[in-house]
């Protein structure tokens, strides 16, 4: 079987997307023949997305350009669609905007994403203050791609809900799947919770701000300033400001390549040696961050927000304060969790729930299934006709 996979960036790419594009691709791969179908937008998009914000930003507005009919047919246009001819089915990976005007040559289609246009919109930074307009635009154009998929595979109840409510597609059409850990099996090794009167806690992540990294400092100050000897282990950020880097309670690694063998070893080192993730993100669709904590056996804090809840049980593989929830309620939750013996009973049962739940097997072996009954009802009906 040959999978078509349309995507903006290579398969091969472990850095892309965090490794999620990497991963999704490796996981096909087990499924049939994958195929690249790159969805890269054509030189001359840049330069319009680029005058197209600028004017927008005069009257102190956004414009998501790959979601407005001119952005989005540009995208498509990119797209060499004789390749879908070769292809059993196809795989559009956050491809909202462009399969809208693609022509999928009667292949079945399955839209894979982590969310929704409509969810987004004043939810994540990029989406916040659009036009009214572009809005609307957005709306209209991620639900043709849905009504073009023959299946709709999302990450989250929170945006399968809106994939059903916000554009009107039928519940029978739509699976949730939850992502798995962006770190190869070999390096998941078994983790034994040992407090030695030290905590380490990681933080990790690209987006200092929406990652909530104020709240993750202040959480550790307030737990060494009340008893509990700790370092926050910062992972992902480029460029941090000097005055969080020197502090006597940080550990900063910086941004780390995963497709650097030594820098991914690194990473695998650090999330090896920590004991909880301190990841208080204001706005999230997908907790790829969770599963790979999960398999190490490290116990999340977080918020309750977006997909999160898809991703971590309230004392089982950690805790979901509520949005606002500050520094210092983070401290005193981990502290307690510490003193109750509650982060060493969730590391075990954290393991579990990775095994059983998040991982990219689970996510190949449901897949597998969605992608086996679509191919085979095409072919009989390619046989027979119209059902």
């Amino acid at each position: 079987m040959k999978i078509g996979f349309i995507s903006t960036f290579p398969p091969t790419d472990r850095r892309a997307s965090s490794g999620t594009n990497f991963k999704v691709a490796q996981a096909l791969s087990e499924i049939g023949e994958v195929c690249w179908i790159p969805a890269i937008p054509p030189r001359y998009y840049r330069y319009i997305e680029l005058f197209v914000k600028a004017l927008a930003k005069l009257v102190g507005r956004k414009v998501c350009f790959n979601y407005t009919y001119w952005g989005a047919k540009m995208i498509a246009s990119s797209v060499d669609v004789e390749r879908f001819s070769t292809c059993d089915i196809l795989i559009a990976f956050w491809q909202g905007s462009s399969l809208a005007y693609l022509d999928t040559k009667g292949k079945p289609v399955i839209y894979l994403s982590d969310a929704t246009f409509p969810i987004m919109v004043n939810y994540y930074p990029p989406f916040c203050h659009l036009f009214k307009w572009n809005i609307k635009q957005g709306i209209n154009i991620e639900k043709c791609s849905l009504d073009k998929a023959s299946a709709i595979v999302l990450s989250s109840d929170w945006s399968a809900k809106s994939a059903i409510h916000d554009l009107h597609q039928p519940k029978e059409k739509i699976h949730v799947i939850e992502f798995g850990a962006n770190i190869d099996d070999k390096d998941i090794i078994q983790h034994t919770f040992s407090y030695q009167g030290h905590l380490d806690i990681l933080f990790m992540g690209v987006e200092w701000g929406r990652k909530g990294g104020d709240v993750a400092v202040e959480a550790v100050r307030w737990l060494n300033e009340n008893g509990i000897d700790s370092t926050l282990h910062i992972v992902g950020i480029r460029n941090l400001d000097k005055q969080i880097v020197g502090l006597p309670y940080v550990d900063y690694a910086g941004f780390l390549n995963k497709n650097i063998a030594e820098e991914y070893q690194r990473f695998v080192d650090i999330i090896q040696k920590c004991h909880l993730l301190l990841l208080p993100t204001k706005a999230e669709c997908a907790g790829i961050a969770f599963c790979e904590a999960s398999a190490y056996g490290l116990p999340v804090f977080t918020y309750e927000t977006g997909g999160i809840p898809n991703y971590i049980q309230n004392g089982m593989n950690g805790y979901m304060l509520s949005i606002g929830s500050t520094g210092e309620d983070f401290g005193r939750k981990i502290k307690s969790s510490l003193q109750l013996g509650e982060l060493e009973r969730m590391s075990k049962t954290a393991v579990e729930i990775y095994r059983t739940k998040l991982n990219w097997g689970v996510w190949q072996h449901r897949m597998e299934e969605i992608i086996l009954s679509m191919v085979s009802c095409h072919t009989y009906r390619d046989e027979n006709g119209a059902i």
